[in-house]
């Protein structure tokens, strides 16, 4: 008898089709919720999914199950499932935010010794004034913006740009319109 995987997430088909070449000998089904799962859930051997949303009652029903692996890094859900056989093997996902988590608290620990909130707000205001400076200097410019914004394109009239951009920008749009400020 072919084992069963049940994959039961919102990537669950993106799980299929790394695994179902890796292990032909396997039938993977995979739904993005248990409530699309069916009877499917009666034929399964091995469940890869993560607690949230996985029921009692859905646990009843797996009748041959014999693991679970989580895709978090938490079992708790499954272990406080009552109907969950205590021969059920459950594995998790434990350490794979080692790495993140080691940045992220550096990271927070950077931005509180150098008040990172006060360093943005500098930087917006300074933006303004060398937009006022070359203004009053009388040199066209033009502000070049990550996202089409009503706030910054009045924001950038008002300090004197001559006008507005949006990322990502092709060249040819750049130089005509470098060339519109120019007179050429």
């Amino acid at each position: 008898m072919k084992m069963n995987l049940l994959v039961v997430d919102l990537f669950s088909e993106d799980y299929r089709k790394i695994l179902q070449p890796k292990f032909p000998e396997i039938s993977i089904h995979a739904f993005a919720n248990k409530g699309e799962v069916g009877s499917i859930i009666e034929k399964t051997h091995v469940l890869l999914s993560h607690a949230r949303g996985i029921s009692d009652e859905f646990i009843k029903k797996a009748s041959r199950l014999q693991w679970i692996q989580a895709l978090g890094t938490g079992v708790d859900g499954f272990l406080n499932l009552p109907s969950l056989k205590k021969d059920v093997l459950i594995t998790s996902a434990r350490g794979i935010h080692g790495p993140q988590m080691s940045e992220m608290a550096f990271l927070l620990m950077l931005a509180f010794n150098r008040n990172f909130p006060q360093v943005v707000r500098n930087q917006d205001q300074r933006i303004w004034e060398r937009c006022d400076r070359l203004r009053k200097a009388r040199i066209p410019f033009i502000v070049i913006s990550p996202q089409r914004s009503p706030l910054i394109q009045k924001d950038s009239m008002k300090h004197g740009a001559s006008g507005l951009l949006v990322k990502p920008l092709g060249i040819k749009e750049l130089m005509e319109y470098i060339h519109t400020l120019l007179g050429e």
